[in-house]
This record gives structure tokens, C-alpha cells and sequence, in this order.
């Protein structure tokens, strides 16, 4: 009767270790229930005495004898074939891994091809960059890091349900979802943590702990301070392409760009330009902005508008000079900014003089 034991060649403390034994060309009744037993470390004293004469080798006293195994390493009387026995090592190290088996009269035993050897279990670190401050209505990142501290490093996986301490609104994700360190001790591998901060969310400073898992049951908390800061009033500027010059009872043909930017932190509020929010303009002299209404909506990244004016002529044409306006932009929550632009009028009206060339005195 043939006996065979198959064993993985190499295992992790404290995980399960499958030791598998199979009986072949038994020549009984087919019938014949088999008795199992299995041994996860075990080298007989004959077999190290061999050893001795054959290899030279010092017999080893710490390994231990195949005595009895206890009742848990028996399968006595069932019919399975093969017959697989699950076992965990406790400690690191080469183990020898045997089966007896009966079968009737028949008896037979082997031992795996190939030591056991087991490996520390994967241990790693989590840790974090610090503490993040996010303005309301802004966005927001966080470095998770995993490092080796021993072991074959697998997967370590990251869920926004498992990050705990969010204030009410504010959304989290990770990218990577996973990541595996390298298996060098103090190697390391990043995903990083997005939040979104609504603009109504409340200023509040939270701590914010993560909890990832690896493939077994290990699991890890890290933990950091969440900063929520009231976004600062809008404030932005605005600036003229060119002044301007127009004739009496016409338009400028030399509009002005007018260019709005944002000084403060946060989003755009929406800025309005008018007629009437362009101040010093001359009688009859009206101003209008392209496109119209000119408008810069909400969330805004770059905006502008076109600033023209036209006069009127004849009898009540505007009067022909040089004046200083003032063109102003109005934010929907009331912020202003404006510019000073110089408007030149020029007269339309013709004069000419005609006198003789020569002429007598008194006369």
C-alpha cells in the first residue's frame, strides 16, 4: 500500500497549514475503512540515528519524537481518501510534517517532500501626514501610509466606511483602494484620502480615525485632526484694457475690456456690471456693457466685459472734454471693486474764418 503526504513548503504563523494524505494500489477490499495519523512536526529517533550513520549529521534532541499524536490528529475507521488534517505553527521555524496510515493489515507512512517553513506573520504600520484644514465649499487631501514591519506583505484595503468622525456633509474616498508595501521591513505604500467640504457644513475641528484591513484578520487605526475653517468674505479686483475716446453724437470705437479677478480663498460669487454702475459720465453720454447684461456667473475662474459709451450731438450734444469715470462691479453678496477710466470727448462742430488778403487804411 502506497503513502503519500502533501504539505505546502511554506506557511505563516499562526495560519492554517493544509496537510493532505492520499493511499494508493491497496490490494483489500475496497471496503476497508483507513486510519489517519497525523503528526505537524515529527522525526523519529531510528530515522535521526540513520542520519547520523548516513549523513553525519548530529542527532537534533530538540526535535520532537512521533509519539502518539493526540485525538485530534486521528481519523480512525473512515473511508475518505485522501484525508486532509488542518494544523497552524506557533512559531517560526523548518517543521517536518508526517502520516501514519492503516488499512487492515496494511500499514504505511510519509513525510512531506520538503520542510515546512514558516515565515512571521505580516505586521505593518499605518500612519498619516498630520492634520488637514479645509475652507467650507473646498476640497481636501490626506496621505495614508502602510509600511512593512515584518512578514509577506498582502493587500491592505481602505473603505470610506471605514473612516469614522465626519463632520455632517463631508464625503471621503480613496484612490488607491488598496495597496501592497514592499516586503522590505520599513518599505512603505501610500493611497490617499479626498474629502469635499460642503459650504454650509459647520466650523468644527474633528479627529478623523481610519481603520484598514489586509487579507487576514489584521486590522490598523490611524487617526488625525480634520480643521474646518468659515470661508473668508469674496473680494476681487477689476481692470481696465484702455481708456477711451469718443466724438460728439457717436460711439467709441475703442471699447475697454473690463477684467474682474478673485482675491479670496473659495468660490465666486456672481458680479454684475451695469450702466448705472459707471459713474462721471458727461450729459448725454450713456454707457453700455457687451455682452449685456454683463454678467459673471457663480463659481466663476476668469470673467470679463466690454465697456462702450456714446454721445449725443447737435443741440444738446455732449459737452466736448475730458472726464474721469469710475466703472464698478457689484457682487451678488455685496462686495464691490472698481476702476477709474478717462472718457475724451471731441467736438463735431466746424468753425472757419475767411478775410481778404489785402485792404486800405480806415477803409
Amino acid at each position: 500500500m502506497g503513502v503519500s503526504l502533501a504539505a505546502p513548503s511554506s506557511a505563516v504563523v499562526d495560519q492554517p497549514v493544509v496537510l493532505t494524505a492520499s493511499v494508493s494500489n491497496y490490494t483489500g477490499d475496497p471496503d476497508d475503512t483507513i486510519n489517519y495519523k497525523f503528526w505537524k512536526d515529527c522525526i523519529s529517533a531510528e530515522s535521526q540515528n540513520l542520519q547520523v550513520i548516513i549523513d553525519g549529521i548530529p542527532r537534533d534532541p530538540t526535535r520532537p519524537a512521533c509519539g502518539q499524536p493526540d485525538s485530534g490528529n486521528l481519523f480512525n475507521g473512515v473511508s475518505a481518501n485522501p484525508q486532509s488534517f488542518t494544523v497552524s505553527y506557533s512559531a517560526t521555524g523548518s517543521f517536518t510534517p508526517k502520516v501514519f496510515v492503516q488499512r487492515r493489515a496494511a500499514a504505511g507512512e510519509d513525510r512531506a517532500d520538503s520542510p515546512v517553513v514558516v515565515s512571521p506573520a505580516f505586521d505593518y504600520s499605518l500612519s498619516n501626514g498630520g492634520s488637514v484644514s479645509i475652507l467650507r465649499g473646498t476640497t481636501g487631501a490626506q496621505t495614508i501610509q502602510v509600511t512593512t514591519l515584518s512578514g509577506a506583505p498582502s493587500p491592505v484595503s481602505f473603505a470610506s466606511s471605514k473612516v469614522a468622525g465626519l463632520p455632517l456633509g463631508v464625503t471621503a474616498s480613496f484612490s488607491p483602494v488598496s495597496c501592497t508595501p514592499p516586503a522590505t521591513v520599513g518599505s512603505s505604500c501610500d493611497t490617499v484620502l479626498s474629502l469635499v467640504v460642503p459650504s454650509l457644513a459647520a466650523v468644527t475641528t474633528a479627529p478623523i480615525p481610519i481603520t484598514v484591513t489586509d487579507n487576514g484578520p489584521l486590522a490598523k487605526t490611524t487617526t488625525f485632526s480634520l480643521n474646518i475653517t468659515a470661508t473668508p468674505p469674496f473680494t476681487f479686483t477689476i481692470a481696465k484694457e484702455r481708456d477711451i475716446s469718443v466724438a460728439q453724437g457717436a460711439t467709441v470705437d475703442n471699447p475697454s475690456v473690463i477684467t474682474a479677478t478673485k482675491t479670496s480663498a473659495g468660490s465666486s460669487e456672481a458680479i454684475t456690471f451695469s450702466p448705472i454702475s459707471v459713474a462721471g459720465l458727461p450729459a448725454g453720454a450713456v454707457a453700455s456693457f457687451l455682452p449685456s447684461p454683463a454678467l459673471c456667473p457663480a463659481g466663476w475662474t476668469s470673467c470679463a466685459t466690454t465697456l462702450a459709451v456714446t454721445t449725443t450731438s447737435g443741440q444738446n450734444a455732449t459737452p466736448a472734454g475730458t472726464y474721469t469715470l469710475t466703472v464698478t462691479g457689484i457682487a451678488s453678496g455685496g462686495a464691490t471693486a472698481n476702476v477709474p477710466l478717462t472718457l475724451t470727448v471731441s467736438s463735431t462742430m466746424g468753425v472757419s474764418l475767411a478775410a481778404p488778403s489785402s485792404a486800405v487804411v480806415d477803409q
